[in-house]
């Protein structure tokens, strides 16, 4: 029996450059989980910063990291900050600190900080940056939390020990600056490095300099795959499989990851999908059409 394209997840199948990323935030998760370097006189940044275009998976990789270093997952974005004291409960704090007291090893991902600037004074935006930039740097007010000592050193001691920081964005204008179009898609020739994106970041200022000094200060850069990998990724998720039975003649070149990402295959697989069953009842009509004749036929009834 042919699988079906959920035998193959799209979501489940990593691209070349998300095993690069997922290999590289394994690396620096562990060497922070493990204390590397825990005799170092100075302390080491491990906290990752992942440039993401839209529709790259940092999501997934972010749980499938979870799940190589057995850690929980806390996710937020810049936007969603909710500051402790203010009207709209429970604040994000809270919510981290209920995670850091429930697993051994948590990931938290800030995600959106690419629209997150120092740029803007409105007082509340100020209130969310200074709350983010302490809880990158480790520092949460314990006894906010907890009445006794106790609680309040444990609470500090996981924080400095259990908790890896990763913060995300899709960063299109640097992206636009880099490869002189919106998004890499696939089949572009042009190629940049992950410094040369970081130094655009702070050339233009997309992040405030006191977010990106809490990130190490080599990036993590998600990128679209190319032609020949995307024609790799439709075997692989069975879209070339699922087109053929079709009769649908599927390109690499056909599939635009610009601005969708991943999500393209996604919204392949459901175009396929339905083609096919249209198809199937087309045929099943023609054979029951075909029985019901025979039928008429044996009885000698006219049809």
């Amino acid at each position: 029996m042919p699988k079906s394209p959920r035998d193959n997840a799209p979501q489940e199948i990593l691209t070349k450059s998300q095993e690069v990323a997922l290999d590289l935030l394994t690396e620096r998760a562990e060497a922070f989980f493990e204390k590397a370097g825990a005799g170092c006189c100075i302390k080491p940044r491990f906290n990752s910063l992942l440039i993401a275009p839209t529709g790259c998976g940092k999501t997934t990789l972010v749980q499938k990291l979870a799940k190589r270093v057995d850690a929980g997952v806390f996710a937020v974005s810049c936007a969603a900050w909710n500051v402790e004291a203010s009207r709209q409960q429970p604040s994000t704090l809270k919510q981290l600190v209920e995670k850091i007291c429930k697993y051994e090893r948590l990931i938290v991902l800030i995600d959106e900080v690419d629209k997150w600037t120092s740029t803007d004074e409105n007082s509340w935006v100020r209130f969310v940056s200074a709350e983010i930039w302490s809880t990158l740097d480790r520092k949460v007010e314990a006894d906010l939390y907890f009445k006794d000592a106790e609680h309040q050193a444990a609470l500090k001691k996981r924080l400095e020990e259990c908790v890896y920081f990763i913060g995300a964005g899709t960063f299109e204008k640097i992206f636009a600056m880099a490869v002189k179009r919106t998004c890499v898609f696939a089949g572009n020739k042009e190629t940049f490095s992950n410094q040369e994106i970081l130094e655009l970041i702070r050339e233009h200022q997309c992040v405030s300099p006191e977010l990106l000094s809490r990130f190490s200060t080599e990036p993590i850069v998600l990128r679209y795959p190319d032609l020949a990998e995307t024609a790799d990724l439709l075997r692989r998720t069975g879209l070339k499989e699922l087109a053929d039975r079709a009769e649908i003649v599927l390109e690499p070149s056909d599939i635009d990851w610009t601005g969708a990402g991943m999500r393209t295959l996604e919204q392949w697989a459901a175009d396929l999908i339905i083609e096919e069953r249209r198809e199937q009842k087309r045929i099943q009509a023609i054979i029951e059409e075909s029985e019901r004749i025979e039928e008429e036929e044996r009885k000698g009834l006219p049809f």
